[in-house]
């Protein structure tokens, strides 16, 4: 789903480095929280989503807690980034 980051279970812990990516990226979020290393280590069906994804899914509902299917996989919502350009330019 685009707008979503998600890491899938049973993925190897660092293997697409989302730890990292917020600070290299600058995302900001609007509630929730970003992967964490509890996530990574026991690889937990999480997932950070993106406020237009959040507004088409969920409505004024809160979004946090709630489960997402993406690609066959449930993922439960940790993370709403900022709207209007989250995404920033990256470092270097």
């Amino acid at each position: 789903m685009e707008g979503a980051l998600a890491r899938r279970p049973g993925e190897a812990a660092g293997s697409r480095g989302l730890l990292g990516l917020p600070a290299l990226v600058k995302l900001a979020l609007r509630e929730g929280r970003f992967f964490d290393r509890t996530d990574e280590d026991t690889h937990a069906a999480v997932c950070v989503i993106g406020e237009r994804v959040r507004r088409d899914l969920f409505g004024f509902e809160p979004a946090l807690g709630r489960p997402l299917k993406v690609n066959d996989q449930w993922l439960t919502v940790v993370g709403v980034l900022e709207g209007g350009g989250a995404r920033r330019r990256s470092r270097g």
